[in-house]
């Protein structure tokens, strides 16, 4: 069992350099099958109980139940140090919306991702991201606007929109919806709304490439008939449309989720194809009742990737920790092989820290965070003391003392499976006296 450690930890050290230096050539993607990403509109509990408490801001990957694809932890990695007291301690709101960029790999990172928050967020740079904008992360605590805010006001004659929901076809048709109510000014929105200026919040609007204004694309009656043709209910209202993307079996019909609480509705994924039905994702049917909750939770935001493993995930059980002679930084592991070892690599933060990472051997991810150049990454490569063996579940846990570390540091912990070569997203620990 030692020389096999010793042949992966060189391994990993040498795919690790070589995707610092840039190095490595790239393998096709195999695929695994669509798989689902959907945020919840609150704090959840998994019924497995792997993940411990789900935090609404996480982004869950759905095969046997969720997964923690980004969670809360890591979004304070991924959004940097936005108010500059050097700590990672920043945290988005809820995620209202989310897609996969056109140009992203089958099997996407977080920096793939566009996204929509709940409440306006500022970065380290000082650039703020407002509710109504569609945003797309980079290193370092940065982003880029996809589309703004002001664009979706103009192309609907609104004003101080929210968006809620939002897909990208392949050809750049955009599709959206709003968080609230909004009115329109546009003689065309009202026409094609019934002659109301008030556009539902569970209105769907198209914007197409070579246009400048949005269309009314689906009405809240549209999808209130969907969903009841699809679960054999008479419902009279079936709320807010909160996530959208496309069916990956379908082509041209939209996969959707809404804000009702009803029975057999709630958390659900529905589809547009063949009048409504409950969607089937990577031969999955996402109902809200299996879903892999203690109990339904509404969906905040959904997107299909076309590959993704069932992700290795790292918790840590405080964020914060004391020096003192008693006290540890505990982890726990998910989502890894059963009964296989992980290895915790760990080292100083350093802004920025998020690198994505060009040889694409290294799974998970497809970041990394950890500053190889640092001599406690150096020593957990080394060290057996980083080295965990998972359960039959896949699930582990790790701790380290912390007596003996000098307080106010900050470290950025990341785990690798060694037998799929798996990297988990990332958290931050800081030491308190």
């Amino acid at each position: 069992m030692t020389k096999q450690w010793e042949r992966r930890t060189v391994l990993f050290a040498a795919l690790a350099s070589a995707a610092v230096l840039g190095a490595g050539e790239a393998r096709p993607v195999e695929a695994a099958g669509a798989k689902l990403l959907a945020s919840t509109e609150s704090d959840a509990e998994s019924a497995s109980g792997k993940l411990g408490s789900i935090h609404d801001e996480d982004v869950l990957l759905f095969d046997s139940g969720p997964a923690s694809w980004i969670g809360h932890q890591s979004w304070r990695i991924l959004v940097g140090d936005a108010d500059g007291d050097g700590r990672f301690d920043d945290e988005p709101s809820e995620v209202d919306a989310l897609a996969v960029a056109l140009d992203a790999p089958a099997r996407p990172t977080a920096f793939d991702l566009l996204v929509s928050f709940s409440a306006d967020r500022s970065f380290p740079s000082g650039a703020k991201a407002r509710d109504g904008d569609v945003i797309r992360l980079g290193p370092g605590g940065t982003f880029t606007v996809f589309v703004s805010e002001d664009q979706f006001a103009a192309a609907t004659s609104t004003s101080s929109i929210d968006v809620d929901a939002f897909a990208i076809a392949p050809d750049g048709t955009l599709y959206f919806s709003f968080a609230e109510d909004e009115t329109t000014t546009a003689a065309h929105l009202v026409a094609e709304n019934g002659g109301s200026e008030t556009l539902d919040e569970a209105c769907v609007f198209q914007i197409r490439p070579s246009d400048s204004q949005a269309h009314l694309y689906l009405s809240p009656a549209s999808f209130l008939a969907m969903v009841n043709h699809a679960i054999g209910s008479s419902l009279t209202t079936v709320g807010d449309v909160q996530g959208l993307d496309f069916d990956p079996d379908v082509p041209g019909a939209l996969l959707f989720a809404v804000s009702s609480k009803s029975r057999g509705v709630e958390g659900t994924v529905f589809t547009t194809a063949n009048g409504g039905s409950v969607a089937v994702v990577g031969g999955v049917e996402m109902r809200g009742d299996s879903m892999g909750f203690t109990e339904e939770e509404t969906l905040d935001a959904i997107a299909v990737v076309a590959d993704a493993a069932r992700p290795l995930s790292i918790r840590a059980a405080e964020t914060s920790v004391s020096v003192s002679a008693s006290e540890y930084a505990e982890f726990a592991i998910s989502g890894g092989t059963p009964g296989g070892v992980v290895i915790v690599l760990a080292a100083p933060a350093v802004f920025p820290v998020a690198t994505p990472l060009p040889d694409p051997r290294l799974g998970g991810t497809g970041i990394l965070y950890v500053d190889t150049s640092s001599a406690l990454f150096r020593s957990s490569l080394r060290n057996r003391k980083f080295r965990t063996v998972l359960d039959a579940a896949g699930c582990g846990a790790i701790r380290f003392p912390t007596a003996g570390s000098p307080a106010g540091i900050t470290r950025v912990v990341q785990a690798v499976d060694l037998s799929t070569f798996e990297a988990s997203e990332a958290v931050a620990v800081e030491t308190l006296p």
